[in-house]
């Protein structure tokens, strides 16, 4: 049972209060404690028990958007929640989406229908609060003693129940809102057909709380006829600025877009940003056909999933020289990977080793070979390394690498990060180390015909060649060379390469193998 709906008496009212203070003392679990997907929606539903409570510290938290009761229904007709206008005026003015609901003790066919109207009528005196009608939910809540008294003493069948939910629905679709259905999973599961209101294609909104210690909200909530709710009621027992809520989570936009009637237009917001670690609040205008409007004087911005990887919105709000709320407009920017930082080559003759910084929340990378100005894609890795095969010696390449990640079935790219190097060439063939005089060797290669201006010699008494010495020979017919000043009795390690200059730039090719010999 959602809290405070059947508090109907003095007295009840006073036991619910005493109850949610003894459950705040107590140290209710908070709604940031508990675990979240950032893919999904976030929200509470409220009513007039919750009394007031602070928008903007609610929508910091991470709510995004509302349930808020309408009021409820009974046989002699509908009953206003008290803080009904105020509850949407909060939210749409402080940028939060909302849908309603309306708690229902009635089962009679023309009752339903009459609800339904009552439900239009109210929302139409909202005014310019339900200018885009299309992007409100509207719930029928149904789970009361009274239609499970109908049912036992033979007054309606549960066939007839599930008919007249339908029926609400079919006439909340008909003036333009978005019917749903709330109940707990037991009375979906003994009083109503739950894939039969699927079928007809009414949003669930499902309630079933599990234990708050280990609550993880991270998956989809799986229903007992094997199928997926479409928002969760997973809490009775969550707090928020200080209060006890019903927490939700819904699964795709609570709220449709496509169906804002305003035609304000943001000039300067990008269709992507860098991921940063931080929130990102893009700079942009907001104008009306030609007409620049002032911020925080013509509106109001929101940020909404601006701090982590995805689909970010930013929502307008828009109101006129007196205050008072005219639309809301949302337009929405991709928060993409980061670009891939550090990122190196290490080189051979025919192939090159890419390394780079692993991009934070990237779940793939994608290598390109740049030519020009023009990327073209040769493949993917998880891994934060990649191995360039087939390579020609001595040639400048350059690839680059972006990050990659999908959220909500949507893959969003970082920027390319680009690396150029060059190829070595093909190594030289040491013949031979000699040492013929004393504290010398005379260190023999065999030359190379092209592609090439000299050779280094490297030596040192080390095999890893630790600590080691290089000597140059600017010609590229030479094919020997003596070092001189060695340590006599000692074992040296000697290989050789050969360089040339490609684009001003030096270029070796791999090191030939290692010969040793002890010096005289």
């Amino acid at each position: 049972m959602k809290q405070g709906k059947k508090l109907t008496s003095i007295i009840s009212i006073v036991l619910a209060t005493l109850m949610l203070a003894s459950t705040i003392t107590v140290g209710a679990t908070t709604f940031k404690s508990i675990k979240k997907n950032s893919e999904f929606h976030y929200g509470v539903d409220v009513s007039t028990f919750n009394g007031t409570y602070d928008f903007d510290e609610i929508k910091k938290d991470g709510i995004e958007f509302m349930f808020i009761r309408l009021g409820y229904y009974k046989n002699d007709g509908g009953h206003l929640d008290t803080r009904f206008l105020d509850n949407v005026k909060g939210c749409v003015e402080n940028g939060i989406e909302f849908g309603v609901y309306v708690y229902s003790y009635i089962y009679n066919a023309e009752d339903i229908k009459d609800c339904a109207k009552w439900v239009n009528e109210e929302l139409g005196n909202l005014g310019n609060y339900t200018k885009d009608k299309g992007t409100i939910q509207v719930a029928y809540d149904i789970e009361d003693q009274a239609q499970k008294d109908a049912v036992a003493k033979g007054e309606i069948t549960k066939s007839k129940l599930n008919k007249n939910v339908e029926t609400f629905c079919s006439k909340i679709k008909g003036y333009g809102y978005v019917p749903v259905v709330y109940s707990s999973q037991y009375y979906f599961q003994n009083y109503l057909d739950l894939t039969d209101l699927q079928k007809n294609g009414i949003k669930i909104w499902y309630a079933q709380w599990p234990y708050t210690s280990s609550l993880d909200t991270t998956k989809k909530k799986l229903m007992y006829n094997d199928t997926y709710a479409d928002i969760w009621q997973f809490s009775s027992s969550l707090t928020l600025d200080g209060k006890v809520f019903d927490t939700n989570v819904c699964y795709n936009d609570f709220y449709d877009y496509n169906k804002e009637s305003s035609k304000l237009t943001a000039k300067g917001l990008k269709a992507s940003y860098e991921y940063t670690g931080s929130a990102i609040k893009p700079d942009f205008k907001i104008y009306d056909g030609d007409t620049l409007l002032t911020k925080d004087t013509d509106y109001k911005v929101f940020f909404f999933n601006n701090k982590k990887q995805g689909r970010a919105s930013v929502k307008i709000v828009r109101f006129d020289s007196e205050g008072n709320y005219l639309e809301t407009k949302t337009f929405f920017f991709a928060i993409k990977p980061a670009k891939v930082s550090s990122i190196k080559a290490s080189t051979s003759y025919n192939y090159a080793k890419l390394s780079f910084e692993k991009s934070s929340g990237a779940t793939k990378y994608y290598i390109y070979k740049k030519s020009g100005t023009t990327y073209t894609k040769l493949d993917k890795t998880s891994s934060t390394t990649f191995k360039i095969k087939s390579l020609k010696e001595g040639k400048k390449y350059t690839y680059a690498v972006r990050a990659y990640k999908v959220i909500k079935d949507k893959g969003y790219y970082s920027d390319y990060t680009d690396v150029t190097f060059y190829t070595k060439y093909k190594k030289v063939a040491i013949k031979k180390a000699v040492s013929t005089s004393k504290k010398t060797v005379t260190v023999k290669w065999t030359p190379k015909k092209s592609k090439t201006k000299g050779y280094q010699v490297q030596y040192s008494r080390s095999k890893s060649f630790a600590n080691s010495k290089i000597v140059t020979v600017n010609s590229k017919s030479k094919s020997k060379v003596k070092i001189n000043n060695l340590k006599s009795g000692k074992k040296y390690y000697f290989r050789v390469r050969s360089f040339n200059t490609v684009d001003k730039k030096t270029i070796y090719s791999v090191y030939s193998s290692n010969l040793n010999t002890k010096v005289k």
